[in-house]
């Protein structure tokens, strides 16, 4: 047997549960009644925003991702 063979990510079974719990995580991400950003520890980097951190910072989330987190400002009201 190859060593991919016996990695459990490799087995077909283990991948479906690995995207589904991956899929459950982003949702509730998503959906959070607050805004989150995702970052980097290293850099602080946002790697992820849901909508209601990009509505708060006047941007979408695909705006936010790559942003440091020291050019990021809120939008006033």
């Amino acid at each position: 047997m190859s060593p991919a063979e016996t990695e459990p990510e490799s087995d077909p079974g283990t991948q479906r549960l690995l995207k589904s719990e991956r899929d459950h995580y982003r949702a509730v991400f998503d959906q959070s009644p607050l805004p989150l950003l995702l970052c980097d520890v290293g850099s602080l980097t946002i790697i992820a925003a849901n909508h209601l951190a990009a509505k708060l910072h006047g941007a979408s989330p695909e705006q936010l991702v790559g942003t440091s987190l020291f050019e990021v400002r809120r939008v006033s009201d």
